[in-house]
């Protein structure tokens, strides 16, 4: 994205809106940065902002399906499976007994 901000005279400042996309992945939250540059009639003062976007989606649930029969001697699957796509990896142990 880029641009240029236009603060008019007699006035002290202006805004700049940058679109985010909302998804359905439940993700850590994340930052980007808005550099300014070139001023024309000032002089550079902080000339980078930190965006923060908060995920909004919820952290899906992990289960397990149980296979059908098995002779014995034989191996099974079982399927782990997420109620919803994550945007993180998704770990989980497992035992048998």
């Amino acid at each position: 994205m880029y641009g240029t901000a236009t603060i008019a005279a007699g006035l002290t400042g202006t805004t700049v809106d940058v679109s985010t996309m909302d998804d359905s992945w439940d993700e850590d939250t994340e930052t980007f940065l808005l550099r300014l540059s070139n001023p024309v009639n000032a002089t550079s003062g902080t000339m980078t902002g930190i965006g923060t976007i908060s995920d909004n989606d919820g952290i899906p649930t992990v289960s397990i399906t149980s296979p059908t029969a098995v002779v014995e001697g034989n191996p099974t699957t079982f399927v782990v499976t997420l109620s919803a796509v994550s945007g993180l990896p998704v770990t989980v142990n497992y035992t048998s007994s």
